[in-house]
């Protein structure tokens, strides 16, 4: 996997049950990329996100496979500004997530 990003936004208690939400924002042909984020199980502030990619290979080669996998539609604006990011991000802009947020703003 390539990690696109990974930020820690906010500190988290130890023992503190947390919940991780997970998604498929982006994908080509060979690659899909997940956005998770943590946050306190029950409410409150995010405390980590990430934008990880994956490559699908042919197992004990390193030989690209096509996965077949297809994204239908946003299911909300949240969903849409995620792969915003996620395409921003592989194009290499370090700030993706502020970019994608003015431009789904408009």
């Amino acid at each position: 996997p390539n990690i696109d990003q990974l930020s820690y936004t906010a500190p988290g208690r130890g023992g503190q049950i947390m919940l991780m939400k997970s998604r498929v924002v982006r994908v080509t042909d060979f690659t899909i990329t997940v956005h998770t984020s943590m946050a306190p199980f029950g409410g409150g502030k995010r405390v980590s996100e990430s934008y990880i990619t994956y490559t699908t290979i042919e197992e004990g080669t390193s030989t690209k496979r096509a996965h077949g996998v297809v994204l239908d539609e946003p299911a909300d604006e949240e969903e849409a500004k995620e792969r915003a990011t996620a395409a921003l991000l592989i194009e290499g802009q370090p700030d993706a997530r502020a970019v994608a947020e003015r431009t789904s703003a408009k």
